[in-house]
């Protein structure tokens, strides 16, 4: 298990907090930058399953050699083609989820889900404007995703960890958050987006993403 998960975790959520402090960032866009975030981490994953070599549990009624043992392998040494096919697979499947909240993400963040005239026909407009800043900010997280990925194959991860239950990680931990994170910033918005309410969504959103974090790792 890598080491220093949760510093790397906390650095990533001081992002949003400096923006909002320093400059001057509405709950909109750190609700874009926290979409962003998750699109990173997805991203990661997919290498992580595609590289993941460990041990896997065979589906229920098949013995610890599977079918096709060519392509598929064992449950301890599945092949490359097996993790190549759950990494479509997550990418697939994710991807959908993340695209299909981005939608509410953009409607929320350009003010227009709250709007009651008709939505534009120009898409160009549900996106709101974004400052250089804000994908400096997106870079940083991209960096912080890559030096994280980087310590999960320096700790040996990749040998012990399954190709089957990294595909299923993510999911742990970014679905309540999908949830926290546009409920939060739904009440932000309609409280008038208040400093010290975006601020408060930040650091909440940091301490549910800690705990649940820090609940896996020790299961």
């Amino acid at each position: 298990m890598p080491r220093g998960w949760w510093l790397s975790l906390t650095a990533g959520n001081l992002v949003p907090i400096v923006g909002v402090l320093l400059l001057g960032w509405e709950v909109g866009v750190v609700l874009i930058l926290f979409w962003i975030q998750n699109g990173i981490v997805g991203l990661a994953n997919i290498v992580k399953i595609a590289a993941a070599g460990g041990p896997i549990e065979p589906p229920r009624g098949i013995g610890r050699t599977f079918r096709l043992a060519g392509v598929v392998g064992s449950a301890d040494a599945p092949t490359p083609a097996l993790r190549i096919a759950n990494a479509w697979s997550f990418a697939f499947n994710y991807g959908g989820f993340w695209l299909f909240h981005g939608l509410f993400v953009m409607l929320i963040a350009s003010g227009l889900l709250f709007d009651p005239a008709p939505l534009p026909s120009d898409l160009s407009a549900w996106v709101p404007p974004l400052s250089p800043s804000v994908w400096l900010g997106a870079a940083t997280l991209g960096v912080l995703a890559l030096a994280d990925l980087v310590g999960w194959f320096r700790a040996g991860m990749h040998r012990t960890t399954s190709c089957v239950a990294q595909s299923n990680e993510p999911y742990r931990r970014v679905i309540p958050l999908h949830v926290a994170i546009v409920v939060g910033s739904a009440l932000v918005l309609a409280m008038g987006q208040a400093l010290a309410l975006i601020v408060v969504l930040v650091v909440v959103k940091t301490g549910i993403e800690l705990g649940l974090e820090a609940r896996v790792r020790s299961a």
